[in-house]
């Protein structure tokens, strides 16, 4: 089973019957996600209340108005799980239950990704919407720069999950290559999408100048790139761009580890 075909138009059918059985099975009796809700919901009060206790100059820190600081964390943690781009791939692996996973008439992209989607869109309709209408009745301003920035936005959002799930694939291929712990790399993956991405904290209030550096890695190509599009705070198009080669370089890499890795995937499928 190889991560390609990527999405063939045959198999959208399959793609989209998965995604509602995956959304289906999060909302089929578990409200354990519930919790993960309200503790992203605590997460954005806490970090609304720091930005809110940050000194100011003339309504700005580092550069940005603070109404603009406190739209990027309610935006940012609205398509959290999308900007995350995580899959079932690291459990499967752990569990054995890949070996299944390869049987199945699609290629794993296709396969996480449509699961992926399916919990996005629950997650999205539960959360990210009452998070945002939440945010502008206690006088947060969530809107777009624009309506042409709305439209980059989503573009940005659709190459930030290109992004996000070649360095997932990339990652689980490192985790069986290396046949080390699966949740140490899973961990470490975790990390740096979370610090350096600037899904929680933007990328222009880290010191010594690390944010411009940041700015141009594939890291930021998953949050912090559709965010500065949605607020209007850069070129869109070098944005865009960035976003683009960074997807084309990480899925060529994703797919190059992926075949090094199917050598060892038969043992840990058992």
């Amino acid at each position: 089973m190889a991560l390609w075909p990527l999405l063939r138009f045959a198999d959208w059918p399959a793609y989209l019957a998965t995604a509602r059985i995956s959304a289906s099975s999060q909302l089929d009796g578990n409200f354990l996600f519930l919790i993960d809700y309200l503790l992203r919901l605590l997460r954005v009060a806490l970090l609304i209340a720091v930005w809110m206790s940050l000194p100011s100059e003339n309504g700005y820190v580092a550069g940005i108005a603070i109404g603009s600081l406190l739209a990027y964390t309610v935006i940012a943690e609205a398509f959290e799980e999308i900007f995350d781009a995580r899959t079932e791939m690291t459990t499967t692996i752990w569990s054995g239950a890949i070996a299944s996973r390869a049987l199945q008439p699609m290629g794993f992209v296709g396969l996480y990704g449509s699961e992926a989607a399916g919990r996005w869109a629950v997650g999205f309709g539960a959360f990210s919407i009452p998070l945002i209408a939440l945010a502008n009745l206690v006088g947060i301003d969530t809107r777009p720069a624009s309506v042409p920035h709305l439209a980059a936005f989503i573009v940005s959002v659709a190459l930030a999950a290109a992004v996000g799930f070649a360095i997932e694939f990339a990652f689980a291929a490192i985790s069986v290559i290396m046949n080390e712990n699966l949740w140490v790399i899973d961990g470490v993956r975790n990390a740096f999408s979370k610090l350096l991405s600037g899904a929680v904290v933007p990328l222009a209030l880290l010191p010594w100048g690390l944010g411009d550096i940041l700015a141009w890695s594939p890291f930021a190509a998953m949050a912090s790139s559709p965010l500065r599009i949605y607020l209007g705070s850069g070129d869109v198009a070098a944005i865009l761009a960035t976003q683009i080669a960074w997807a084309v370089v990480a899925w060529i890499v994703a797919d190059l580890l992926w075949r090094r890795a199917r050598e060892n995937l038969a043992a840990l499928g058992g």
